[in-house]
């Protein structure tokens, strides 16, 4: 779908709105600054391949919009279910994060102090059903690697997930984070209820954090290194490790990745070999 299709659809939000420019483009979605005088919009757009990987676009506005009741997010303001989906937003002031931003100072303590807000919200959500979505993306792969990841992660899962769960982002990478005075978190497709050591671990093994800024960012969060559940965090990687590595065979079985993510797909199957 074309923006401007996809501005038509949405009127009964964005009447009288323009397309200024391009904000992301990626293999699920594409997103938009839309303006109306001094206000600002994001349009977000599903592209066709969307429909393998996201699994409620309904579940992720209800998470997007408890979120952002509470100050940890923009507010959403209308969603087109589709096929394809749109997804009006207010536009959040600031930049997305780029992954060398985590190591700025003070940025690695604000993200973990904002994914202690979210934790410490007890909001509703969804429960996750990840075993669910990695048996997915091995169908998709279609091959006998990814499949014994699956039966890897169903395993790594059994010890996981402890404790209460609550709301998680569960891809609070740094492009998912915008603004630097009051840091905000986008897109929660992946939204549901978990374990908050998971989003740890995303941010840790995702961006490949050195050692040093990996024990700023726990210890940001849990208020002191001595406090840091090592174990589990541990373990938390390692099952991070088998949903990146099957998200992208999923994802290039589709179609070729772009070069960052062919590198990242190399290098977290590296990792695997070397514990499986």
């Amino acid at each position: 779908m074309t923006p401007e299709a996809a501005l038509r659809r949405a009127a009964a939000q964005l009447r009288g709105a323009q397309l200024l420019r391009r904000l992301h483009a990626g293999p699920l979605k594409s997103s938009w600054l839309v303006g109306r005088g001094t206000e600002r919009y994001v349009l977000r757009i599903d592209e066709p391949l969307a429909a393998r990987f996201v699994p409620d676009r309904r579940a992720e506005f209800a998470a997007w919009s408890a979120a952002a009741a509470v100050g940890l997010a923009p507010e959403p303001l209308l969603l087109l279910p589709g096929p394809p989906a749109v997804l009006v937003t207010r536009h959040a002031p600031g930049l997305a994060w780029r992954p060398a931003d985590l190591a700025r100072p003070g940025r690695i303590e604000a993200l973990a102090g904002l994914l202690r807000r979210l934790h410490e919200a007890r909001l509703p959500g969804r429960p996750l059903d990840l075993e669910a979505s990695l048996a997915g993306y091995a169908r998709s792969a279609g091959t006998a690697w990814a499949c014994r990841l699956a039966r890897s992660a169903q395993r790594l899962m059994a010890r996981c997930f402890q404790g209460p769960r609550v709301l998680c982002h569960h891809d609070p990478i740094a492009g998912n984070v915008v603004g630097l005075r009051r840091p905000l978190l986008i897109d929660w497709e992946y939204a549901a209820l978990g374990d908050p050591l998971f989003d740890l671990a995303v941010v840790s093994r995702h961006h490949g954090l050195p050692r040093a800024l990996e024990g700023r960012l726990l210890a940001a969060y849990f208020g002191g290194a001595g406090r840091v559940p090592r174990a589990r965090f541990a373990t938390q990687q390692r099952l991070y490790d088998h949903v990146l590595c099957l998200w992208l065979l999923a994802l290039a079985d589709a179609g070729p990745l772009a070069a960052a993510q062919q590198r990242q797909l190399e290098t977290v199957s590296r990792r695997l070999n070397n514990k499986l």
